[in-house]
């Protein structure tokens, strides 16, 4: 997969991962909103190591900054 995750973005994506688990593991979260939650947070740490989003991708969009030869 084509890399399109910058390391700012990839941080984010780990941060707000760790507050959602986070916030299903304290129980402020629970029911159907925990596992959206684990789901997400999940979906953002596999995104953030692959340094690929397949949204991204979809829409055409990059956080990547462009290398200049």
């Amino acid at each position: 997969m084509k890399q399109n995750v910058s390391i700012f973005d990839r941080w984010v994506r780990w941060i707000l991962a760790v507050v959602l688990i986070i916030l299903a593991a304290t129980g402020t979260l629970s029911g159907t909103g925990m596992w959206i939650a684990l789901v997400v947070a999940l979906i953002f740490i596999v995104t953030g190591f692959m340094q690929s989003c397949p949204i991204y991708m979809m829409l055409g969009l990059s956080t990547l900054k462009k290398k200049l030869n």
